[in-house]
């Protein structure tokens, strides 16, 4: 077990997140619209009202088994990739299990709810003043985004 501050030194910026976050949000949008257009269906009706609600259920399905698989898989989606920082869990560096990874979408869940949608965005915000600059779900999920590029140790690899 590392101790709680072992990663500190390295944890990612939260520009760095943001960036990744909304790379991970383009890749996703423009994926699923383009299959769907294939198929002949225009997911983005589906936001302004004027066409049928599934293909934006389809998109949330598709973003949260990304942001889930990935993250078990290698603590990193492809935007975390591109902006070298990773998910690890808060108390051994590793990377996250399927169980933790599965309780950082909780604010995209949220988001989903009518009326209270709204503060599944603000679950994110915590991380400006948290010290281990965690958001809600990382908190509830234990874990915390590092820069890869500040936690490499002089063997190159991260444990």
């Amino acid at each position: 077990m590392l101790p709680e501050n072992a990663f500190d030194t390295a944890l990612a910026s939260v520009p760095r997140r943001l960036g990744a976050r909304l790379l991970d949000g383009l890749l996703i949008s423009v994926g699923v619209a383009g299959l769907l257009a294939a198929f002949g269906t225009n997911v983005f009706e589906s936001f302004d009202g004027s066409g049928p609600a599934w293909p934006s259920y389809v998109l949330w399905v598709v973003s949260a088994g990304y942001e889930i698989w990935l993250t078990s898989l290698t603590g990193q989606t492809v935007g975390k990739r591109l902006l070298s920082i990773q998910v690890v869990d808060a108390e051994t560096g590793e990377i996250p299990s399927l169980d933790r990874a599965a309780r950082r979408i909780i604010p995209m869940v949220i988001q989903l709810i009518p009326i209270v949608g709204f503060f599944g965005a603000l679950m994110y915000v915590r991380a400006l003043w948290d010290p281990r600059r965690q958001g809600f779900h990382d908190k509830f999920a234990g874990t915390i985004v590092i820069d890869r590029r500040l936690a490499m140790p002089e063997g190159g690899q991260l444990p």
